[in-house]
């Protein structure tokens, strides 16, 4: 019976190969990467976060690019302004610069809209490239102007949401004019404590890692240093623009994590 049982579990066996066991199929080839017609085409089709994401991944220049920023930005308002001030608070906003990395808390249930407002254009890829355009030893570092210049911003403007949060050494608030409702996209973070600033502008956030890149800036000579030392600016430095680093660091990417 042994035997029996043995023998026909072979012959079940022998019987199923043909059809499990035979040679395994070749390995598909790899998927070719698509053209920059196909990822523009995806992206239009599918309008989602992920396909326009892909084709600036890819291409972060050009007519097309600005196109794809625009629809994402429009993306990010819908999912930032769905989102409760208690979810933003458990995000974290990591800037990758040329000098190091950033890492920024939001304080959301202080100022919703403005950490809304910051995540739409981070997210849509707004802040990619920019310079920071402002650095004063023991003051702020300052970046978030279009322009470089500190003279631009995103092409509106958010209500202000001053706040009890101090400015501390590692804080992280919003730029403005002399108009309280003028803050757009530029933003700064406080080498010292600032108690001259509290609620005169907007809190939102602090940085919570990274203090040694943004000390790294803030050590970059300017033309304001240089003239200290008695080294005329060229002549189409303005006054306000003194203090722009020589060679202004970058911020390179700015993404989102979740803790």
């Amino acid at each position: 019976m042994k035997k029996l049982g043995l023998m026909i579990l072979t012959t079940v066996c022998l019987g199923l190969l043909p059809a499990a066991c035979r040679d395994k199929p070749e390995k598909p080839s790899p998927t070719r990467p698509l053209t920059q017609t196909e990822l523009w085409e995806r992206a239009q089709t599918e309008g989602t976060i992920e396909s326009l994401e892909a084709y600036l991944d890819a291409y972060p220049e050009g007519e097309r690019s600005l196109e794809a920023k625009r629809a994402l930005r429009e993306l990010w308002d819908h999912r930032a302004g769905g989102m409760t001030a208690q979810e933003l608070s458990r995000l974290t906003a990591v800037l990758e610069t040329d000098q190091g990395t950033i890492r920024i808390r939001f304080f959301a249930e202080d100022a919703p809209n403005t950490a809304r407002n910051f995540i739409k254009l981070a997210m849509s890829r707004f802040y990619d490239g920019l310079v920071f355009h402002r650095v004063i030893a023991d003051f702020v570092i300052q970046t978030g102007c279009p322009d470089g210049t500190g003279r631009g911003g995103p092409g509106y403007t958010i209500p202000a949401e001053f706040n009890s949060r101090p400015h501390l050494r590692g804080t992280v608030a919003m730029a403005r004019t002399s108009d309280p409702n003028s803050a757009g996209s530029q933003f700064y973070i406080c080498l010292s404590e600032q108690e001259q600033l509290n609620n005169r502008y907007t809190v939102f956030g602090q940085v919570i890692e990274g203090m040694e890149t943004v000390d790294k800036i803030s050590g970059l000579p300017t033309h304001r240093t240089r003239l200290s030392r008695g080294i005329e600016p060229p002549a189409d430095i303005r006054d306000q623009d003194l203090d722009r680093p020589l060679a202004p660091p970058r911020i390179n990417r700015i993404y989102l994590e979740s803790w």
